[in-house]
């Protein structure tokens, strides 16, 4: 079988087009960070949350819905500029302008929505639990993510991609022995029709208790050997026999809890300085949304850290479970190729941005796990 390598030409194309992400990336935070501040200190805020008088949660629908749409359009243009000319300049994307048009006001409805009916609950919990809605809003806040995260392999990913079960018979066999090998329960292996939108390949773990399920991108299916697709699904077995998703779901649970006490006190101390009546006028949205944004990036470097720590774990398990570490780098190599991937990144950028190790550090964990199995095979002879 012959090896795969890294296409040269290809990694000097991807470190382009992570340099163009990373710097949108930066352009977006400063453009949102700048947003919110002229709107709170402009006074627009208070004049948009005071513009009619109407009972309080319904000058909350209002005010959110005007503000974001606001917020959307300043930031259309990056919208369209990153997630459709430059996927297609780099040949990652296949998916018509109307197509992504489409999913875009999909992602858009359905968004709005979830953050509407989170923001008009959490100001009801202001205005009558003043002391401990945040409390009661990280409680909500973590259901709706348990609820969205049973929900996802069977009611969010199909309304942007058609999932089907696997039809390869040979290989769901292969796959139902490695998955009884592990120990997991199976729920069979779905399909997802990523060829229709991105050259880009994927797979995932999705679903919680019995929705959930291994989806293959059919990008893989495609193009890959089943030894390196036993190897993708072994990794996120990998994933579920650790429990990394009760892990993570606890961290994330932490900072939302950690994230509304901080927007609690800041409101606090906030609302009077900006001579508002009480922490439930809208008006000072802008300080909740900035004290959340302000955390999620102090803390992003450190939560990345973890999600690679325990992406480490669901590779060492992946080689453990196939042996075979060999067809571990081939597909490494094949999605950094096919993905456009930069398999060097600088350091800064994995520790702000990757929550899944670099390519080159994971074919040299994977090299000497082969290693070692090698020199214990020698130490047997």
């Amino acid at each position: 079988m012959v090896r795969q390598t890294l296409d040269p030409a290809r990694q000097q194309q991807a470190k382009q087009y992570a340099a163009i992400r990373h710097r949108l990336l930066v352009v977006r935070l400063l453009l949102a960070s700048v947003f919110w501040l002229v709107f709170l200190f402009t006074g627009l805020s208070e004049k948009l949350a005071h513009l009619w008088d109407a009972p309080l949660l319904a000058v909350v629908a209002a005010y959110v819905l005007i503000a974001l749409a606001v917020y959307a359009t300043l930031l259309a243009p990056l919208s369209y500029y990153g997630g459709f000319v430059l996927p297609h300049r780099y040949g990652l994307s296949c998916q018509s302008l109307k197509s992504w048009l489409v999913d875009l006001a999909k992602a858009g409805v359905l968004g709005l929505l979830l953050r509407l009916a989170f923001v008009v609950v959490v100001y009801w919990l202001l205005d009558r639990f003043t002391d401990m809605w945040w409390l009661l809003a990280a409680a909500l806040a973590i259901l709706v993510m348990v609820v969205l995260t049973m929900l996802v392999p069977v009611l969010i990913i199909p309304i942007f991609f058609k999932l089907r079960p696997l039809q390869d018979e040979d290989l769901a066999s292969r796959l139902s022995t490695l998955m009884r090998r592990a120990g997991y329960q199976s729920q069979g292996i779905s399909v997802i029709d990523l060829s229709s939108k991105t050259s880009a390949g994927n797979a995932m773990l999705a679903g919680m208790g019995k929705t959930r399920r291994i989806i293959l991108g059919d990008t893989i299916l495609d193009q890959y050997t089943p030894e390196e697709i036993e190897v993708v699904a072994a990794h996120e077995l990998g994933h579920h026999r650790h429990r990394h998703f009760i892990r993570l779901f606890a961290v994330h649970s932490a900072l939302t809890v950690l994230g509304l006490y901080l927007a609690d006190l800041a409101l606090k101390q906030a609302v009077p300085w900006l001579g508002l009546d009480a922490i439930s006028d809208v008006a000072a949205f802008p300080v909740l949304v900035l004290t959340l944004g302000a955390l999620s990036l102090l803390v992003g470097p450190l939560t990345n850290a973890y999600s690679r720590r325990l992406e480490r774990a669901a590779d060492d398990y992946a080689i453990s479970l196939t042996s075979a570490p060999d067809a571990f780098v081939d597909l490494m190599t094949r999605l950094t190729n096919q993905n456009l991937a930069d398999a060097t990144p600088p350091r800064w950028a994995e520790v702000m941005l990757y929550d899944h190790p670099p390519y080159w550090k994971r074919v040299a964990r994977a090299g000497a796990a082969s290693g070692a199995a090698g020199c214990s095979a020698e130490g047997r002879g």
